[in-house]
C-alpha cells in the first residue's frame, strides 16, 4: 500500500509521504524543536488533499495533529499551530473524518485535561460540536457522541453545586459547553428535526444544568461572562425550547452584572425576540422591566453627550445604551410590542420615552439618534390612538424633538449620517400626519419649527404625495435654515 501511495503521487506529494512516513517511524518526543515541527505541521496543512484522496490514511493525519507532535508537544506555539490545523482540516474532511469520531473524542479526551491553552480547548469543542452534528444528511451517532463528549462537563457542573467551589470549573465547563453547542445551533430546521429527540433532551439537560450553576454562582464575573455566551448559543439551538430556561439565568443575572456584563446581558432578549417574537413575550414579560430599571442602575444617559471618546469606561458606557436602544427596536416590533403593556413595564414606560427623546437629541454619533426615530415611528404606528395620553406625548415632545435634533451643533445636513437621520424624521412625520390627520400635524409642525405659512403649504403637499424622499429633502432644506445655513 505504501508503494501504491507514493508512486501515484506528484513529487511533492511523494515528498510529503517520505517525511510523514519517516517521523512515524521515530520516536515523536525527539522532534522537540520547535522549528522543525512548525514546519512539518506546515507540510501537513498544506497537503490536506492527501488525506481526502486517500481516507484510510486519516488515522496518520490524527497522528500528526492530535498526538506528540502537535497537539501534545512540550511547545505551546506548536499545540496552537497543531489545534489550528485540526479545526481547519476537520471542516474540509469532515465526510473522511466521521468514522473516526471515536478515535478522535479518545484522543482529545486527554487535551482537556492537560496543561493546552485556553483559546485552544476552546477551538478543540468547536470543532467537535461541527464534527459530530448532522449536516445535510442524518447523523444517528450525534445524539451518543455529543453525549460522550458532554457527560465529563456536565458532571463537573453538578460537582461543582455539591462541593460549592471559587466557580472557575462551572466559568469553564459552561464555556466549553458554549463551544460545543455551535455545531448543533447552526443547523436547519429539517436537519435538526431529524434529531430533535436525543439531542435535544441532552442540550435541555445541560441547560438545566447551567441554571442550576447560575443560581449559586451568579456573583462571579467569570461565570456571569460564560453563562451569557453560552445563553445566545442555546437560544440559536433550542429556538422555542428555550423558553424554560432564558427567564430563570435572566432572573439571576439581572441583580449581578455590572457594566462589563450589562451589554451582552441586555443582547439576551434583543435576541429572544429577534428570533422567536411573540411566542417568547409572556415568557419575557416578568423580566423585561427589572432589566430596563438595572440599565439605568449601571449608566445614565449622560453618556449620550460624551460622542467619540478614547476612555474605556465611556466606550462601555455606549456600548451599553447602544444595547439598550436596540432592544427597544426590536420590542417595538409589531410581533413583540405587547412586551411594553404589562404592568411591571408600565411602571417605567415614561421613562423609556424620555430615553428615546433624549437618544433622538443628543448622541454625537448619530447611530443612536437613527435608531431612536425608529423606535418613535413604530411606537407611533401601534399605539397613537390606542394608548391613552400617547399622542399628547408625540404633539408636545416627538414633533419638537425633530427641531432640537437638526438644531444639535454636531448635526449637518449635508453628512451622509445626518442624511439618514433626517428620513428618519421624515417617516415619523409620515405616520404622525396619517394619525392626527393633515391640518392638526400641518399646525403642530408650524408651531415647533416656526414655519411661515408658504412653508407650511408646501409641507402640505409634500406630505399629501406619502413620498418619504421628499419630505425627507424638505426637512433637510429646513434643517439648513435653523441653522442658518441656507
Amino acid at each position: 500500500m505504501i508503494g501504491r501511495l507514493i508512486f501515484s503521487q506528484t513529487r511533492c506529494q511523494r515528498s510529503f509521504v517520505f517525511k510523514a512516513l519517516s517521523l512515524r517511524k521515530t520516536e515523536p518526543r525527539k522532534h522537540i524543536r520547535q522549528a522543525l515541527s512548525l514546519a512539518f505541521l506546515d507540510v501537513v496543512e498544506r497537503f490536506y488533499q492527501y488525506f481526502s484522496q486517500y481516507p484510510d490514511s486519516i488515522p496518520l493525519l490524527l497522528q500528526f495533529t492530535l498526538g506528540n507532535t502537535g497537539a501534545y508537544h512540550p511547545h505551546p506555539r506548536v499545540r496552537a499551530k497543531a489545534c489550528a490545523i485540526f479545526s481547519s482540516l476537520a471542516r474540509v474532511l469532515k465526510p473522511q473524518l466521521l468514522g473516526s469520531v471515536q478515535l478522535i473524542t479518545a484522543s482529545v479526551e486527554g487535551l482537556l485535561e492537560s496543561s493546552l491553552e485556553m483559546n485552544d480547548k476552546c477551538a478543540l469543542y468547536e470543532t467537535l460540536g461541527i464534527l459530530i452534528a448532522p449536516q445535510g444528511s442524518d447523523f444517528p451517532q450525534a445524539a451518543q457522541y455529543l453525549k460522550l463528549l458532554s457527560q465529563p462537563l456536565l458532571n463537573g457542573l453538578n460537582a461543582s453545586l455539591q462541593q460549592q467551589g471559587s466557580g472557575l470549573l462551572v466559568a469553564n465547563n459552561t464555556l466549553f459547553l458554549a463551544y460545543l453547542s455551535k455545531g448543533f445551533s447552526g443547523l436547519s430546521a429539517p436537519t435538526m428535526g431529524k434529531i430533535s429527540g436525543d439531542v435535544t433532551a441532552i442540550w435541555k439537560e445541560i441547560a438545566e444544568a447551567v441554571v442550576h450553576c447560575c443560581r449559586v454562582y451568579a456573583t462571579v464575573p467569570q461565570v456571569r461572562e460564560k453563562v451569557l455566551l453560552f445563553m445566545h448559543r442555546i437560544i440559536d439551538l433550542l429556538g422555542r425550547g428555550v423558553s424554560a430556561y432564558i427567564p430563570p439565568l435572566m432572573e439571576c443575572l439581572i441583580s449581578n452584572c455590572d457594566l462589563a456584563d450589562m451589554s451582552k446581558l441586555v443582547r439576551v432578549p434583543t435576541q429572544l425576540l429577534q428570533r422567536i417574537k411573540r411566542e417568547i413575550v409572556p415568557g419575557l414579560e416578568p423580566s423585561f422591566a427589572p432589566l430596563i430599571t438595572r440599565v439605568f442602575q449601571v449608566t445614565d444617559l449622560s453618556w449620550l453627550d460624551k460622542g467619540p471618546t478614547t476612555s474605556e469606561q465611556a466606550r462601555e458606557h455606549l456600548d451599553l445604551l447602544r444595547a439598550y436602544y436596540g432592544l427597544l427596536a426590536q420590542a417595538t416590533q409589531p410581533e413583540c410590542i405587547d412586551v411594553f403593556v404589562s404592568d411591571n413595564s408600565r411602571k417605567i414606560f415614561n421613562q423609556i420615552l424620555d430615553s428615546i427623546v433624549r437618544g433622538c437629541v443628543s448622541n454625537p454619533e448619530l447611530d443612536i439618534a437613527k435608531t431612536s426615530y425608529q423606535i418613535m415611528t413604530k411606537m407611533a404606528t401601534c399605539w397613537y390612538s390606542s394608548l391613552p395620553g400617547f399622542s399628547d406625548f408625540l404633539a408636545q415632545q416627538a414633533i419638537p424633538m425633530t427641531v432640537a435634533t437638526v438644531k444639535q451643533a454636531h448635526y449637518n445636513p449635508n453628512d451622509a449620517k445626518c442624511h439618514s437621520v433626517a428620513g428618519e424624521i421624515a417617516a415619523l412625520y409620515l405616520v404622525l400626519n396619517k394619525a392626527a390627520g393633515e391640518d392638526a400635524f400641518i399646525n403642530a409642525l408650524k408651531s415647533a419649527w416656526s414655519l411661515p405659512d408658504d412653508h407650511a403649504a408646501m409641507m402640505k403637499q409634500v406630505l399629501s404625495t406619502n413620498d418619504q424622499k421628499a419630505v425627507r429633502n424638505l426637512t433637510k432644506t429646513w434643517a439648513a435654515a435653523v441653522r442658518g445655513q441656507g
